[in-house]
């Protein structure tokens, strides 16, 4: 009898909306939560009729053209982002989404109490489907240029303060933003954001999680492209840009080697090779060196490997200098013995060749991109000894500082 009174109320709520339409709007949000409450009902049968009464409510709330107050919408769904039930907190952010869309200035006039909910409950949601609908939400709120940046700052926080995310769901996140808003503006802002983090074990994370999406997503290979000319070019923006993410990946060694081999700024990144002798050469920091050789074997460094076929070239020696020094670094492994190869198999080009022997002088932007690099180490350098300092007063074992300092940026459940 009661699930009959249930099927039968959210019945006459479906041929309501149906038949009263716009007549109806000031009851709209009671609509709205009755049918929320049946979305997550024991009977499929209700279930089923109450998805349809919600869809066709969303669709009426739309394109209902007369001005509608959001206020009593919004508490209802700010309520539900709290469900249980999955389907309910999925259905609550569909409307969210749906109204940014209408009327975005209502729905952000509510950010103080919305915000929390949908970066630090709903971003560490168990299911996939919340967090992918919910990033659809942020998108269009980040579509503000005023909310922009508080988004971006908010997600580094929150990766910040819960590595478990940045680990299980930090390349997700940030590749589906790309997807749904201008990838190389995020990645611009996210570079600045990073540059000045003071926490630099999560800045070297973070940018190690940054650089494998720069180099293997889909969603950012019209950033991949203007790096790939911002050297080669007159191009200055593609230049500013390249110098923009150049400054904060100075947090990762190997990420900023990388991203110099994918800008073909070689005679920098040889210079950097020469550097690498002043870093710690940790666990953490071959497996990134490991992961670079297995990309620069990919149809992503295709350029790179058909440039060593042009001994002629002014920035041929830098390159073939760059992937011997990698070379170097790796110790007698399946990377050592794939890079090994590649370079055996063009070695006939660069002996005989006459540009082998030239006295390649280095850009004028080299030295000011080295000197960046050589004082974001330091910074670096001096927190790993600190620290150090800090666990022997604390009596703590110093090997065990060591060997934590050792998985500074291994690989991590997700694409870093």
């Amino acid at each position: 009898q009661v699930s009959f009174n249930r099927l039968t109320a959210i019945q006459w709520i479906q041929e309501l909306v149906t038949l009263g339409r716009e007549r109806l709007k000031d009851l709209y949000a009671d609509m709205l939560n009755a049918i929320l409450l049946l979305l997550a009902d024991e009977e499929s049968e209700i279930r089923a009729v109450a998805r349809t009464a919600n869809e066709n409510l969303l669709n009426l709330v739309r394109k209902t053209e007369d001005k509608l107050d959001f206020s009593f919408l919004l508490q209802k769904l700010e309520d539900e982002l709290n469900n249980k039930d999955e389907t309910t907190r999925i259905a609550s952010l569909s409307w969210i989404s749906m109204l940014l869309s209408k009327d975005a200035s209502q729905v952000l006039g509510h950010m103080n109490k919305l915000f929390p909910l949908l970066v630090d409950k709903l971003l560490c949601d168990q299911s996939d489907n919340v967090v992918m609908m919910n990033l659809e939400v942020l998108a269009r709120i980040a579509c503000n240029e005023d909310q922009f940046i508080h988004v971006l700052r908010n997600v580094v926080r929150l990766f910040r303060e819960d590595r478990s995310i940045l680990e299980s769901r930090g390349t997700m996140i940030v590749r589906n933003l790309c997807l749904k808003l201008d990838a190389e503006k995020i990645f611009m802002n996210l570079s600045k954001i990073l540059l000045g983090e003071k926490d630099l074990t999560f800045a070297s994370v973070m940018i190690q999680t940054l650089n494998h999406i720069l180099l293997t997503s889909s969603e950012l290979l019209e950033l991949r492209s203007l790096l790939q000319t911002s050297l080669s070019t007159k191009n200055r923006k593609a230049f500013e840009v390249f110098k923009t993410l150049y400054s904060s990946w100075c947090h990762n060694p190997v990420a900023t080697f990388s991203l110099c081999l994918l800008a073909q700024a070689y005679p920098l990144s040889s210079s950097l090779v020469g550097k690498f002798a002043d870093v710690d050469v940790t666990l953490g920091f071959l497996v990134q060196i490991d992961r670079l050789v297995q990309l620069l074997e990919s149809p992503i460094f295709v350029g790179l490997r058909l440039q060593l076929l042009e001994p002629e070239s002014e920035t041929h020696a830098h390159l073939v200098k760059s992937l011997f020094g990698i070379l170097m670094l790796l110790p007698q492994s399946s990377a050592f013995k794939t890079l090994r190869d590649r370079l055996m198999s063009v070695s006939a080009l660069y002996l005989t060749s006459s540009s082998s022997k030239k006295s390649n002088r280095l850009p004028s932007y080299v030295r000011i991109l080295l000197d960046q690099f050589t004082e974001i180490r330091d910074k670096h350098t001096k927190a790993r000894a600190d620290a150090l300092k800090a666990q022997r007063l604390d009596g703590g074992d110093e090997s065990t500082t060591i060997n934590n300092g050792m998985t500074v940026g291994v690989s991590t459940k997700e694409g870093v």
